[in-house]
């Protein structure tokens, strides 16, 4: 264990790390949400961020936007640069994630819901819906990397349904323009040999 620290918000039931910064976030039942690193006992930042308990929270792979769900049935985007609401969306979630191409998914009971930033400008809106059979509870939803896939985990086990658009394309684009360059290099020189 590397720290344990009382936060005196009430209750969590909802934690994540944001993947660009190693802080983690945690919402708790009276609505705030306070961010932590292992190495010091206090939040870095405290904030209200919805009326009653905070139920999901899920982090942008680039760090600076944040999405939260509260039990008001409002989910909202922040800008962690500036600690501010960006949107406000209609809805209820007991989980969220988001894809590696900005694409946020959220469900709660049998329903899947995604929603896409489609005008470029962080301006969300509705982008697919999916539900699945009466009597499955969804308990987690996560965009699979470098495929247009999203699993869905129920009561009844898991799901995966494909979503357009949500992954990125290829896993070596992260390559740079000298690791690349080697690589077809090698490519070059094994099919030469095998010619031979």
């Amino acid at each position: 264990m590397v720290g344990n620290f009382r936060t005196g918000h009430g209750r969590s039931d909802v934690m994540q790390v944001n993947p660009f910064n190693g802080v983690a976030a945690v919402g708790h039942s009276r609505g705030r949400l306070s961010t932590w690193k292992p190495t010091t006992a206090a939040p870095l930042v405290k904030m209200l961020c919805h009326q009653g308990p905070v139920t999901a929270l899920a982090f942008h792979s680039n760090g600076h936007l944040m999405a939260t769900a509260g039990m008001e049935r409002k989910i909202k985007l922040w800008d962690l640069r500036k600690f501010e609401v960006l949107q406000t969306l209609p809805g209820h979630a007991k989980t969220l994630d988001f894809s590696q191409k900005g694409l946020l998914a959220g469900a709660t009971g049998s329903y899947v819901q995604i929603w896409g930033d489609l005008s470029g400008f962080q301006s969300y809106s509705r982008y697919m819906g999916h539900s699945i059979a009466k009597g499955y509870q969804t308990g987690q939803v996560v965009f699979q990397p470098y495929e247009d896939v999203l699993g869905i985990g129920h009561s009844k086990g898991w799901s995966s349904v494909l979503i357009p658009g949500s992954g990125e394309p290829n896993f070596d684009t992260h390559l740079n323009s000298g690791e690349r360059r080697k690589y077809v290099l090698s490519l070059i020189n094994s099919l030469q040999r095998q010619s031979c």
